[in-house]
């Protein structure tokens, strides 16, 4: 038997979706949100101009669970868990 997810206060969410609840959230974007958010989308543009063999360095084998990984001719992504297996050029904007 699961036990129920309990309501977590999460900052800058919207106070009528709680996670707990539905699942997913809203989130209210302040300055500093905002910011950070942008910041680590220009890290992940040096990231992926990496050469394929450097991002290779950071997949895991656990499909997209974390780490880097490639559907061939279809798209590329990285799955940030934990900064240990993030990549270093992104580790203080993911951290942020």
């Amino acid at each position: 038997m699961s036990e129920a997810l309990r309501p977590v206060n999460l900052p800058q969410t919207h106070p009528d979706h709680n996670f707990a609840e539905y699942g997913w959230t809203i989130v209210t974007p302040h300055a500093e949100l905002l910011r950070s958010y942008q910041a680590l989308l220009e890290a992940s543009k040096a990231f992926f101009a990496l050469s394929e063999a450097e991002k290779q360095t950071f997949r895991t084998g656990q499909g997209s669970e974390e780490g880097w990984n490639l559907v061939e001719g279809e798209k590329e992504f990285l799955t940030i868990r934990s900064l240990e297996r993030t990549p270093e050029q992104m580790r203080d904007d993911a951290a942020r």
